[in-house]
């Protein structure tokens, strides 16, 4: 007979994962930096954000605390055949995240909390009548978010890992048209602001090393 042995993650001292990420919602504010308060808050909404990513994490000696670094690839477009546009953009989060692990008796399952600080780089692709706007310029932004999961430990070292996250994710573009073509486009730059804050679902596979 073989016995299997199930071990969580505080017998480990680092932990990573392979995951992907699907946001609910986000938003493209169209005059960020407009005088005139309405016309700022004027957005376009993109829905259903679908992302990839790689999280590693090291356990902070004889405690339950454990601190993480993440990258992740977030990417969407959305066509416009009544304006003849297409709008999309690609977002590169990068976070720092420290984790509490909740104890709990057994060895297949660990519950965590987390919450920390992220970089988030990125830009805004935008389409006329199939012609391009260039990016010119691309500001990156700082933000936090908090997050929670459970691990759940299903074989030796490896473990299945869900989670949700909440955070307000934002970066600036500049974008131009350097092409007028046929429709006679504004060659004048024009900056847009990604707001990707809507709630983050993550399902990934886990291996403790």
């Amino acid at each position: 007979m073989v016995s299997i042995s199930f071990s969580n993650a505080q017998d480990y001292t680092y932990s990573l994962e392979a995951k992907g990420s699907y946001t609910t919602s986000s938003k493209v504010f169209l005059h960020p930096e407009a005088a005139d308060l309405f016309l700022r808050g004027k957005y376009l909404m993109l829905e259903n954000i679908y992302g990839v990513g790689i999280d590693i994490r090291r356990k902070v000696d004889n405690s339950y605390l454990r601190i993480g670094f993440s990258i992740e690839y977030l990417e969407k477009t959305e066509n416009y055949p009544a304006t003849k546009t297409q709008d999309a953009f690609l977002a590169i989060p990068v976070e720092l995240t420290g984790f509490f692990y909740i104890p709990i008796t057994g060895k297949s399952f660990d519950i965590y909390m987390g919450a920390g600080v992220g970089l988030y780089f990125g830009e805004r692709r935008y389409t006329f009548y199939n012609v391009k706007a260039k990016v010119v310029e691309k500001k990156a932004g700082a933000g936090i978010h908090v997050q929670s999961g459970v691990d759940y430990n299903f074989y030796e070292r490896f473990a299945l890992r869900t989670q949700v996250k909440f955070r307000d994710l934002q970066f600036q573009s500049t974008n131009q048209f350097t092409n007028p073509g046929d429709r006679q486009l504004d060659l004048k730059p024009f900056t847009s602001q990604i707001n990707i804050d809507g709630m983050t679902l993550e399902l990934g596979l886990v291996y403790y090393f």
